[in-house]
């Protein structure tokens, strides 16, 4: 390859690192642990799996005035604020050497003249064993990590729906061990403005119609994740790495034996803003 360049090639300028599918669903640790032990890998490298080859997305005519990686690592970087939890491969290998973490991905996926993030792939272990669309993917972010400037909807009606924007969310973990087992609790405080409000006036009881059908909704949504996580026995929210932080002398073997079917609440506590022209 160094002799059909006219550019020096060294590993550590890699930004991103793509695997394929099936690829993935057998395991994909030898890779990330080929990486992890040269020292010029930067930090900031992004790990993602590809539906398709990955060869085909690398070599697609996306007729773009920037190069295929800046475009992908462009793509990838913007749908982190927004769609899912920010990923590099310092935080991949955390979670699959961790106890109580599971490793997830972004995925992409070329589309004619372009490509497109397509969801999150869930890891057990380094197999990749689970999907969520980029609607799941969203919930999600929710879950798992501070942010602000996310986008969400409530439905008002079979056809009518409330934009949020400028989202701020910030997940709160309780883990609390008594008598009667371990007590889990997630509690995800959000914050956004009412930019569409569908057949809605902003007025003070819209918009508290518009607080407590988010609060249903999102809670909804994210007890539905949670549930399917313990299902699959996976935890790519890390409660179990909170656990062991905050419970002393847990024994990480009882947890992963009661995980899937603990008690696991999740709340919302929404704070709902108007906008307008006179704002």
């Amino acid at each position: 390859m160094q002799a059909k360049s006219s550019k020096y090639m060294v590993v550590g300028r890699i930004g991103l690192m793509l695997f394929q599918d099936r690829l993935a669903e057998d395991g994909i640790f030898y890779f990330l642990n080929v990486h992890q032990r040269d020292s010029m890998i930067g930090r900031n490298l992004r790990p993602a799996i590809v539906e398709g080859k990955t060869f085909d997305l690398l070599s697609k005519n996306y007729q773009l005035d920037t190069t295929v990686y800046q475009y992908l690592n462009e793509l990838l970087e913007q749908s982190e604020r927004e769609i899912y939890p920010r990923v590099t491969l310092h935080t991949a290998l955390y979670q699959y050497y961790a106890e109580g973490t599971d490793m997830f991905l972004p995925i992409i996926k070329g589309n004619d003249d372009h490509a497109r993030v397509t969801g999150l792939a869930l890891f057990k272990e380094d197999r990749y064993i689970d999907k969520l669309n980029v609607h799941e993917a969203s919930f999600f972010k929710l879950l798992s990590e501070p942010f602000r400037g996310g986008f969400y909807q409530v439905q008002i009606s079979s056809d009518s729906f409330a934009s949020l924007e400028n989202v701020q969310a910030t997940p709160q973990y309780t883990i609390t061990k008594d008598d009667n087992g371990l007590h889990v609790s997630i509690l995800v405080y959000m914050k956004g403005v009412v930019s569409e409000s569908g057949d809605l006036s902003m007025s003070a009881k819209d918009l508290t119609k518009i607080k407590e059908l988010g609060i249903q909704q999102f809670e909804e949504q994210m007890q539905t994740l949670v549930n399917r996580f313990q299902q699959r026995g996976i935890d790519p929210i890390g409660l179990g790495d909170v656990a062991s932080s905050k419970i002393r002398h847990l024994n990480m073997e009882q947890w992963h034996d009661t995980y899937p079917s603990l008690d696991i609440d999740v709340n919302v506590d929404l704070t709902v803003i108007g906008s307008g022209i006179t704002d």
